[in-house]
Protein backbone atom coordinates (compact mmCIF):
# COMPACT_ATOMS: atom_id res chain seq x y z
CA UNK A 1 0.00 0.00 0.00
CA UNK A 2 2.64 2.67 -0.78
CA UNK A 3 -0.32 5.85 -1.05
CA UNK A 4 -1.22 5.60 2.89
CA UNK A 5 1.46 7.42 4.37
CA UNK A 6 1.61 9.71 1.70
CA UNK A 7 -2.10 10.05 2.29
CA UNK A 8 -1.88 10.43 6.15
CA UNK A 9 0.84 12.80 5.73
CA UNK A 10 -0.83 15.34 3.79
CA UNK A 11 -4.20 14.68 6.02
CA UNK A 12 -1.53 15.53 8.65
CA UNK A 13 -0.34 18.46 7.28
CA UNK A 14 -3.78 19.98 6.29
CA UNK A 15 -5.00 19.81 9.90
CA UNK A 16 -1.93 21.20 11.45
CA UNK A 17 -2.42 24.39 9.09
CA UNK A 18 -6.08 24.48 9.31
CA UNK A 19 -6.34 24.57 13.37
CA UNK A 20 -2.91 25.69 14.10
CA UNK A 21 -3.87 29.43 13.12
CA UNK A 22 -0.63 29.39 10.59
CA UNK A 23 -2.09 30.75 7.91
CA UNK A 24 -1.34 34.30 7.44
CA UNK A 25 -0.36 35.21 3.81
CA UNK A 26 1.12 38.55 2.29
CA UNK A 27 3.19 39.59 -0.48
CA UNK A 28 6.55 40.53 -0.21
CA UNK A 29 6.16 44.01 -0.18
CA UNK A 30 3.33 43.77 2.51
CA UNK A 31 5.30 41.82 4.54
CA UNK A 32 8.17 44.61 4.75
CA UNK A 33 5.85 46.95 5.72
CA UNK A 34 4.25 45.47 8.56
CA UNK A 35 7.85 44.04 9.76
CA UNK A 36 8.90 48.08 9.60
CA UNK A 37 5.65 49.39 11.10
CA UNK A 38 5.83 46.09 14.02
CA UNK A 39 1.97 45.54 12.70
CA UNK A 40 0.72 41.39 12.49
CA UNK A 41 -0.43 39.99 9.62
CA UNK A 42 -4.11 39.33 9.41
CA UNK A 43 -4.50 35.36 10.06
CA UNK A 44 -6.71 34.11 6.78
CA UNK A 45 -7.68 30.43 6.64
CA UNK A 46 -6.14 28.15 4.64
CA UNK A 47 -9.43 27.88 2.13
CA UNK A 48 -9.62 31.52 1.42
CA UNK A 49 -5.81 31.13 0.74
CA UNK A 50 -6.30 28.80 -2.15
CA UNK A 51 -9.23 30.92 -3.43
CA UNK A 52 -7.14 34.05 -3.65
CA UNK A 53 -4.18 32.42 -5.13
CA UNK A 54 -6.86 32.01 -8.58
CA UNK A 55 -8.26 35.70 -8.17
CA UNK A 56 -4.58 36.61 -8.46
CA UNK A 57 -3.79 34.34 -11.34
CA UNK A 58 -3.06 35.68 -14.79
CA UNK A 59 -5.67 34.59 -17.25
CA UNK A 60 -4.32 31.98 -19.84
Amino acid sequence: MPLVRPTRQIHRVLNVVMHSQFAAVSTTDQWIDRVGNATATPIGNLFDSYNSSFASAAPR
